[in-house]
């Protein structure tokens, strides 16, 4: 293209920066599936699948899943037919635990040394302004309209 002299869409890409910082983030977990096959293979399988949003997770270690408050290890981390040592961030798989907890769909696996702050207050900011739109009619001026949406929380 003749006009256009800039980056490609590749080089900004490839330049914009990750999702996460270089920085230790804490572990976190939001189940988004609880997978029991049921089947006489997989008699007593019970498979907490999701994505490792922040932070990484190794078998062997101690996690709490929230709301509850209980604690367990990682028996084995799966991702498809295979077996991971570990899990980190933006990796979906799907986390086998020693011990039988009532987990389900919605809930929150973290470490217990760095879990988040439960609160019932939100801070949050509300914009207001004035959209010009178009009048149905067209040889009428622009004619404002009232908006309201949330920008930021």
């Amino acid at each position: 293209l003749a006009w256009y002299d800039g980056p490609t869409l590749m080089d900004l890409l490839e330049a914009a920066p990750a999702a996460h910082s270089e920085a230790r983030e804490p572990f976190r977990f939001p189940v988004q599936y609880v997978c029991r096959p049921r089947t006489a293979e997989h008699h007593d399988f019970r498979g907490y699948m999701g994505r490792v949003e922040s932070g990484e997770i190794a078998v062997g270690d101690e996690v709490q899943v929230l709301p509850s408050g209980r604690t367990t290890h990682v028996r084995e981390i799966r991702l498809l037919d295979q077996s991971l040592p570990q899990a980190t961030s933006e990796r979906s798989v799907t986390l086998l635990l020693e011990d039988e907890l009532d987990i389900s769909r919605g809930d929150m696996i973290v470490n217990p040394a760095n879990t988040p702050t439960v609160t019932k207050r939100i801070e949050a900011s509300r914009c207001s302004g004035v959209l010009n739109r178009p009048s149905p009619m067209i040889f009428m001026p622009m004619t404002p309209v009232p908006f309201a949406r949330t920008c930021s929380m």
